[in-house]
């Protein structure tokens, strides 16, 4: 039987860090984003893309999901 695609992989060490610069990228990519959303938004006020700021953060973390997941896939980044 071949690999189950589904398996987890652990990272080594050059992978863990790889992982942790996407996680540093993603975060800063996020808060900037949100941060352009924000101008000129009063605090008190109902912010009126409230839901589509929820989606940016959801899909930010589906696709660092998956830079993750193809770093772990890689062997040279895989721990023994």
């Amino acid at each position: 039987m071949s690999e189950s695609i589904f398996a987890p992989f652990k990272l080594n060490e050059a992978g863990g860090k790889k992982a942790a610069r996407v996680q540093q990228l993603f975060e800063a990519l996020t808060q900037e984003l949100e941060s352009i959303l924000a101008e000129g938004v009063n605090s008190a006020d109902v912010s009126p893309n409230v839901r589509e700021v929820a989606l940016v953060r959801t899909k930010l973390q589906e696709a660092s999901f998956f830079v993750v997941r193809g770093l772990a896939m890689l062997p040279v980044n895989q721990s023994a």
